[in-house]
């Protein structure tokens, strides 16, 4: 079992899409930027949960950045609106050579942070 957590300052990821709009097409899929928008004058905060789950699932697995891309680690959620990660691409295939088999992920957000938990299980 490996374990990945991440938390991150709100304002840091709202200021970033913000600035540069290219952030949000790098890090997100077009999924949860839908998912992101739907939230209205909540979606920086749910920005925010999607960013720190992808860093915490990086972090379970042991690679930071060095392969793959952002869109690879997609984070969905079920029909009660709990969340999920969908992999694909190089992170899938390391995820499969590590030998897991299963991967759980939380979100939560206040005021000004949010942060993620990510447990991977073989």
């Amino acid at each position: 079992m490996k374990l990945g957590i991440d938390i991150i300052e709100i304002e840091r990821i709202q200021m970033a899409i913000e600035r540069n709009n290219a952030f949000i097409e790098r890090v997100y899929t077009p999924i949860e930027v839908f998912y992101c928008k739907s939230k209205g004058k909540h979606q920086y905060e749910s920005f925010a949960g999607l960013y720190a789950a992808k860093e915490a699932f990086l972090k379970a697995l042991g690679t930071g950045m060095r392969y793959g891309s952002w869109q690879e680690i997609q984070i969905d959620h079920d029909e009660l609106g709990a969340p999920y990660i969908t992999i694909s691409g190089v992170f899938k295939n390391i995820f499969e050579q590590g030998g897991y088999s299963d991967v759980q992920v939380s979100i939560s957000h206040c005021q000004n942070i949010a942060m993620a938990q990510v447990i991977l299980s073989k």
